[in-house]
């Protein structure tokens, strides 16, 4: 029996197509070598973060799907629709990552946006505001969030997060030394900090509220 992971072969053989070593994709992936050891052989460990396999992913210039489904997750879609100068965008009421899924669950039907509101190149969801957590930013449970798909986002941006086992959560989103600290809006709730085990589903560009 290998003790390769199904995601190590793909890492394997695409650093073998370039020439590098498996310390040179560590430093192009901004992990460390021990973590892409971690991740190429099976161990101890259930299950390699998720966002560093995208790292890896983008680092040998590959798309991300085929590496995080030999991971078992599957990203499912849901195209948008478009009619004159609006687009339609489905609603989602929740996402969750991990080896049982990466998907947009709990489909809730479609909200029409102004496509002035969305930029080129760029997937679209509308997410359902679950908690108080972010009530001092004036979002509240039932909200709806706009969120821009893309797997990073840049430091101090309201984000959607999703932790391994856990829903989605919309945090604002620090960075420093290498972890995230997810701020909430909400003095009951104190700051998390996150290293590993996590997924940017992407950046929340508008709120609406319907009554």
């Amino acid at each position: 029996m290998s003790d390769i992971t199904p995601v190590g072969e793909l890492i394997l053989s695409a650093i073998e197509e370039k020439g590098w070593s498996q310390r040179e994709l560590a430093a192009r992936a901004g992990i460390s070598n021990t973590e892409v050891g971690k991740i190429i052989k099976k161990g101890e460990r259930k299950k390699p973060p998720i966002n560093n396999v995208i790292k890896i992913a983008k680092a040998l210039g590959k798309p991300t799907e085929p590496f995080l489904n030999a991971l078992g997750v599957t990203i499912l879609s849901l195209a948008p629709t478009t009619s004159g100068g609006r687009v339609k965008i489905p609603i989602i009421g929740t996402v969750k990552a991990g080896y049982n899924g990466l998907a947009y669950e709990d489909f809730m039907g479609d909200e029409w946006t102004d496509r002035d509101e969305l930029s080129v190149g760029y997937d679209y969801r509308w997410l359902k505001v679950k908690g108080d957590s972010m009530i001092n930013a004036g979002i509240f449970d039932g909200d709806l969030a706009l969120v821009r798909i893309q797997s990073d986002v840049e430091n101090g941006s309201l984000a959607v997060i999703v932790i391994d086992g856990e829903e989605g959560t919309i945090k604002r989103v620090y960075k420093e030394n290498g972890t995230l600290i997810l701020q909430s809006a909400n003095p009951n709730i104190p700051p998390r900090i996150v290293k590993e085990d996590y997924y940017i589903m992407g950046v929340v560009k508008q709120i609406k509220r319907k009554f």
